[in-house]
């Protein structure tokens, strides 16, 4: 899922400069109003080695089709942050944040017209589709922090309480730190 999301181009990782390791991804992608996040998503769900991954790519496709960021923004395409991710000894040090910032000024040059898209293979990509939104499910506290700071829009919430695996609320699992699961939306301009 990673390597394909990947090759859309519109990515943006966070190197550390005296070791030039990775230490932050925030994994974006394009998706058209007509390709359903289940078609998308279905793909990865069959090839799923694991039944916690399973369950993590049903539950993003489900909440991702329940909510509908384009009619209200007049738009057809959006780009969605899918996952965002820092090492633990780099957290705290606003990667996650300027991950998410950047993706959303990548998002914006799009909207403009602008091609930023980069390949992995160093290819020209195509600027069409181009997003009018941009999406994100924010999982944690921090990562909820960061989307109201960016002025996103919330569009649904979801309790972790009413979120189940293998019969135990999803609450019981992570404890108590996040309360919900927020949808979120914010209108490029």
């Amino acid at each position: 899922m990673v390597r394909d999301t990947a090759k859309q181009g519109v990515s943006v990782i966070a190197i550390h400069k005296d070791t030039n390791k990775i230490v932050g991804v925030s994994l974006n992608k394009i998706q058209h109003k007509n390709t359903a996040s289940n078609e998308y998503n279905k793909m990865f769900i069959e090839k799923a080695k694991y039944k916690e991954t399973k369950t993590v790519l049903e539950f993003m496709a489900h909440w991702e089709d329940s909510v509908d960021p384009f009619t209200p923004n007049n738009a057809d395409c959006l780009m969605e942050l899918v996952f965002l991710g820092v090492l633990p000894e780099f957290s705290g040090k606003g990667i996650g944040y300027t991950l998410s910032a950047v993706s959303l000024r990548l998002a914006t040059k799009l909207f403009k017209g602008e091609n930023v898209k980069t390949s992995l293979d160093g290819t020209e990509l195509p600027l069409e589709p181009r997003p009018q939104v941009m999406t994100s499910l924010f999982t944690t506290v921090k990562t909820q922090k960061i989307g109201k700071k960016l002025n996103f829009d919330i569009l649904a919430t979801v309790s972790y309480k009413s979120l189940f695996y293998e019969g135990k609320s999803y609450a019981s699992i992570i404890g108590n730190e996040t309360e919900l699961i927020s949808i979120e939306c914010k209108r490029l301009e």
